[in-house]
């Protein structure tokens, strides 16, 4: 990766103008601003890790020339000068919603400069806890930059990707689910899912659309895995609201097979009454 390139900037560029192309870079590209571009997370790993890179390198490259005026005896044997405490560094990972309810352990890799002044690439293996929060920040303690006396830390930055079926508010997750009609009358249990995986539920009798189930515990964890809120499940089905005989004898003949229609739904379903 061409580090000045990804920052646009040229290599003749100086520190206050790489840090002034930084920050425009990441209001641009922070993940929060684009919750629905799944590369702004990728894109903006890849600013910090130029800005990084580009900073640490003019910081030297001052300090070498300093060194070289003021003791000249000692240049070609003195490597970058490090720091008393090394930086904190701040490191985002994009995770899945049920990877947040139930945990995981992420692989992250970025480059920082060692004790001699030296990059080198780090690859770690994060935990991540179950109910942690959107944008949390999870500390590592000594993976920062490198100092003399004390290492920097790892911030690590949680966001939860948003999920293309469930809802979450609170502690508690919200879930339209679609039926079909045959469902709905022939089917006395349903598989749904949730973000431990999928649930049977029954179906109650006299089942109405905008119907809401709860599953009980299926919820959204606090830190920790403990205390689970609950799903709620609003069930939708499109109510036929005019029949022809021709249209109704159809029905109740495909669904009249052996063992197919629900006994409790075949006279409404006979006399013309859908619920």
């Amino acid at each position: 990766m061409n580090f000045y390139e990804t920052l646009g900037v040229t290599p003749q560029a100086s520190e206050g103008e790489i840090k002034k192309a930084y920050r425009i870079l990441v209001k641009k590209w922070h993940p929060d601003a684009n919750p629905d571009d799944p590369q702004a997370a990728k894109k903006f790993l890849q600013i910090q890790e130029a800005f990084t890179a580009l900073t640490s390198s003019t910081t030297s490259n001052q300090k070498s020339t300093s060194n070289s005026q003021e003791r000249p005896q000692k240049s070609a044997q003195k490597s970058t000068p490090t720091k008393k405490t090394g930086d904190h560094f701040k490191y985002i990972v994009s995770i899945s919603l049920e990877e947040a309810a139930e945990g995981c352990t992420k692989s992250i890799q970025f480059i920082k400069n060692n004790k001699d002044g030296q990059r080198e690439t780090i690859k770690l293996s994060v935990p991540i806890p179950p109910g942690v929060e959107n944008a949390q920040l999870l500390k590592v303690r000594g993976e920062g930059e490198s100092g003399q006396k004390k290492d920097g830390d790892l911030f690590v930055q949680v966001h939860i990707e948003e999920h293309p079926l469930f809802k979450q508010e609170g502690r508690n997750i919200y879930l339209d689910l679609p039926l079909s009609l045959a469902e709905v009358y022939t089917s006395s249990k349903i598989k749904v899912p949730t973000l431990y995986g999928w649930k049977e539920v029954t179906l109650p009798k006299n089942l109405t659309c905008n119907q809401v189930l709860r599953l009980k515990s299926k919820g959204y964890p606090r830190l920790g895995g403990f205390n689970k809120g609950d799903q709620y499940i609003k069930i939708l089905f499109d109510v036929p609201q005019e029949l022809s005989p021709e249209n109704l004898n159809t029905i109740i003949d495909i669904l009249s097979e052996p063992g197919v229609l629900k006994t409790r739904f075949k006279d409404k379903l006979k006399k013309g009454q859908i619920l």
